[in-house]
């Protein structure tokens, strides 16, 4: 993977975990921008889309991340709650 993708996801993750879901996306998206399958990236990007409440983008970034990546358990989790 790609380190600056790698840097990117975790200060998204970072921002997630405390709520800055804004700035969460927004190093999601420079991650992506990087390395457009970052699986991190990606989870990231669909979780701060939920806590944004921007529920129809989420669906589609964990549609993506569960074609991607099938056998990612949390993928499924996560699409479910962009449903709820």
């Amino acid at each position: 993977a790609d380190a600056s993708a790698d840097t990117w996801a975790r200060l998204a993750r970072a921002f997630y975990r405390v709520g800055r879901h804004a700035d969460a996306l927004t190093g999601a998206e420079r991650a992506l921008a990087l390395m457009p399958e970052h699986p991190d990236a990606l989870q990231v990007s669909g979780l701060a889309h939920i806590g944004l409440e921007n529920f129809e983008a989420a669906v589609t970034v964990f549609e993506r991340l569960a074609e991607r990546y099938p056998r990612l358990k949390t993928v499924r989790v996560s699409l479910g709650s962009a449903y709820i």
